[in-house]
């Protein structure tokens, strides 16, 4: 089921509206929910089986960003990668003893997916709050009404009885750019994560974008799933999307929210 409604009085015309479904109807993934934010507005473009539960994969880290900035841990304090904490799989490049600090982690995390930095963020939660991690997540995401959630790990590798929707992912998002801390490094132009390793220093370089911030989660065979941010000045273009046919079609998808920017 489709709907295109508004919290106001704000109207889509028709020409808009044909324009629109054309591009959404391009879309693969099998559940979807579209969503646009400004000054004045909060509208529901688009939803699609936004109910039905879902293998997150690394979209979860989401969650693990939006933990750090909520307790307020000091993004300049320099934590050491234990051996414990390497998980092999996406951005895998951190060493046990290297020396990074949490914002780097978070960089790492976010924008280079390594599921190692997750596990360090996780660790260091937990040490400063003496509280679970899954406590942690369970509260928050009652807290911000997630009510189909149900959160495992920190880094989105596969467990069973793991899962969320794409309805629940959206109430995340509005609530990380709500926090303009988290907006602000979301879309800020980061320069390259440094880690100490050995008594020398180590770039990782990554891409960022001022414009858009998307966070996949892959999990094969079939999990393709991506949480989009579209930035328009102070709009937000927001589309989260769950199990996209492939990777190839997920790219498609993601052009597909790119170019709505242009007719909503």
């Amino acid at each position: 089921m489709s709907t295109i409604t508004s919290t106001d009085t704000k109207v889509i015309g028709l020409t808009e509206f044909n324009s629109i479904m054309k591009k959404i109807e391009r879309i693969s993934a099998k559940s979807l929910s579209i969503f646009i934010i400004d000054n004045e507005h909060s509208i529901e473009v688009y939803s699609k089986n936004k109910n039905i539960k879902i293998v997150p994969g690394s979209v979860i880290k989401l969650l693990t960003l939006f933990l750090v900035f909520d307790l307020n841990i000091s993004l300049r304090e320099i934590v050491t990668v234990k051996k414990n904490n390497l998980i092999v799989g996406s951005g895998y490049n951190l060493f046990e003893n290297d020396l990074i600090t949490i914002n780097d982690l978070l960089k790492n995390m976010i924008f280079k997916s390594s599921n190692t930095s997750a596990e360090v963020l996780k660790e260091v939660i937990e040490e400063k709050t003496n509280i679970s991690y899954e406590e942690h997540v369970e509260r928050l995401v009652n807290r911000i009404g997630m009510k189909l959630t149900n959160i495992l790990n920190s880094h989105g590798l596969y467990k069973s009885k793991q899962y969320t929707t794409v309805d629940d992912l959206l109430k995340l998002v509005i609530n990380i750019l709500e926090n303009k801390k988290i907006e602000s490094f979301l879309f800020y132009s980061h320069q390259s994560i440094v880690v100490q390793r050995n008594k020398s220093y180590v770039n990782i370089d990554f891409d960022t974008n001022e414009r858009i911030f998307i966070k996949t989660g892959t999990l094969f065979p079939n999990v393709f799933n991506s949480v989009q941010i579209v930035k328009k000045r102070n709009n937000y273009l927001i589309a989260c999307l769950g199990y996209s046919k492939n990777d190839h079609t997920r790219l498609i998808d993601q052009e597909m929210i790119n170019d709505l920017i242009g007719v909503i």
